[in-house]
């Protein structure tokens, strides 16, 4: 029996040890993704713009998914293209930083994205199988760090993605997508998600800092690039 909105949240579960907030998005994300396939698509050629899907019908989509002794991601894409399979690993985060998961054999500590990266590198080729980050700012952490990692990613981008798909595809019979591509934006804002109407005071209170030369050398960077990704404040 497939599904319905009110059975995938049912079946939601918090854990002690994870934000609220993220598990409870993650659910609602990947609800969408496995109701419009071809969103799903869209949004893996948005993120993965050297590749596309020829049969989304093939595509599954995946929360909590278990990685064994790597423990568990966020969103799981897992697809095959050309005979070949391929992953996407995707880790959320809105209220709260990357987790402790151990240290590795240098006695340096592992993160969540540092399991996901070891488990994908188990999988195959890093052309095929990748992991990335959502995340409220930027931070570059893992650029350049693996060959499987994808690239960080601000939520904006997937807010970006929902206005497109609201706007294409409104008016047409079929409304369902457009219906709750509209209620996950609005979720989004409500939970300050994205950067709408962004001041300079809300930038201020995005993070702690220990001292004001930190804070002021923070905040010029983060300046710096709200105005080139979405222009002067």
């Amino acid at each position: 029996m497939k599904k319905n909105v009110f059975d995938s949240l049912f079946s939601y579960r918090p854990r002690p040890d994870r934000n609220p907030l993220e598990d409870y998005f993650t659910e609602l994300l990947g609800f969408l993704l496995n109701f419009d396939k071809g969103f799903a698509s869209n949004w893996i050629d948005e993120l993965w713009n050297e590749t596309s899907l020829p049969n989304p019908d093939g595509l599954r989509i995946f929360t909590q998914y278990p990685l064994g002794k790597h423990g568990r991601a966020d969103l799981a894409l897992v697809w095959t293209e050309n005979n070949r399979n391929k992953s996407l690993l995707v880790e959320n985060k809105i209220a709260s930083s990357l987790g402790a998961r151990g240290v590795d054999e240098h006695g340096n500590s592992r993160t969540q994205v540092d399991n996901y990266l070891f488990y994908q590198s188990e999988q195959g080729r890093h052309e095929d199988h990748k992991v990335c980050i959502f995340k409220l700012t930027p931070e570059k952490i893992y650029i350049g760090s693996s060959p499987h990692f994808l690239d960080e990613f601000l939520w904006d981008r997937l807010y970006k993605l929902l206005s497109k798909i609201v706007k294409n595809r409104s008016g047409l019979t079929n409304s369902e997508t457009v219906f709750l591509c509209g209620q996950i934006k609005e979720f989004m804002r409500r939970h300050d998600m994205v950067f709408e109407n962004f001041t300079i005071h809300d930038l201020a209170s995005l993070a702690p800092y220990g001292e004001f030369r930190v804070k002021r050398d923070q905040l010029t960077e983060r300046i710096r690039y709200f105005q080139r990704a979405f222009g002067n404040l």
